[in-house]
């Protein structure tokens, strides 16, 4: 089995009472985050992903069953306008709190030269608890598992 993922900092904080201090970083590999935004995403992969992602927010009690809330993943455009597979902000219930790739560094990774990194990094925002972090990195865990079966064609949301 090849990794092509990691979370750094993923661990309870020395201050837990401080704002933010359940933040983490989540690590991919390069070369499936360029696949993932140069790939358009289907419908079905789409309502799947965030279905799953909607589940695992409400499992984790962040949000009721009857509670309306933003979709978890938010996919970049290409230049065409469709929907690619590359998700740029991974968002939860709480106060702004969310993972995300910077924008500005989507352009490099659209460009065919090669980097000097072999991996890109998610950044955290406001996470503030542990069960914050645990449904952040379960739907981010989905989303990257679940682009890498597409790309890699050993699974397809149906």
């Amino acid at each position: 089995m090849e990794f092509f993922y990691r979370f750094y900092n993923f661990c309870p904080p020395l201050e837990r009472e401080k704002l933010g201090a359940w933040g983490f970083s989540a690590i991919l590999e390069r070369d499936i985050a360029r696949a993932a935004l140069l790939t358009e995403i289907e419908n079905h992969d789409w309502i799947h992903l965030q279905h799953i992602a909607d589940r695992i927010i409400r499992g984790y009690g962040l949000a009721k069953e009857d509670e309306n809330i933003k979709p978890p993943y938010e996919f970049v455009r290409n230049e065409e306008g469709n929907l690619t597979l590359f998700a740029e902000s991974f968002n939860i219930p709480g106060n702004a709190c969310f993972l995300f790739y910077p924008p500005d560094s989507l352009e490099e990774l659209r460009k065919k030269e090669k980097s000097n990194l072999n991996w890109i990094e998610f950044n955290p925002h406001n996470v503030d608890s542990s069960s914050q972090q645990l449904t952040l990195a379960s739907i981010w865990e989905t989303w990257a598992t679940g682009v890498y079966g597409i790309l890699k064609r050993e699974v397809c949301f149906r």
